[in-house]
């Protein structure tokens, strides 16, 4: 059994090894330069093509969220000119009441003299 593992093991070994070599070789050959200088080249444009579409949506988002503002800040100025007009209206009614009740006080007083 011991022997088997050994064995086994050598095998690997060798294995290991003419693989190591036989993947050098391929490296160093003209193929490999040329498959590696084009891993290279698709890398840059990857990175290049992940660069555009991290800046398209970031101009996305950027857009959106200026929309956002500007479509709250509409509706804010539109209720503070709704607030404005039920401020102005409560004040008008209560000027008119005021005078109404001044109006009536000088009325009883004038009628008790």
């Amino acid at each position: 059994m011991e022997n088997s593992n050994r064995n086994n093991n050598q095998i690997l070994f060798w294995g290991g090894l003419a693989l190591g070599v036989a993947a050098g070789y391929f490296i160093n050959s003209n193929k490999g330069r040329a498959m590696a200088a084009d891993a290279r080249v698709r890398g840059v444009a990857l990175g290049e093509d992940v660069k555009a579409k991290a800046t398209d949506v970031a101009d996305t988002v950027k857009t959106s969220a200026q929309e956002a503002i500007d479509t709250i800040s509409k509706q804010l100025d539109k209720s503070k000119a709704k607030a404005q007009s039920v401020v102005d209206v409560a004040n008008d009614k209560a000027k008119s009441a005021l005078n109404t009740a001044v109006s009536m006080k000088d009325d009883v007083l004038s009628s008790m003299n």
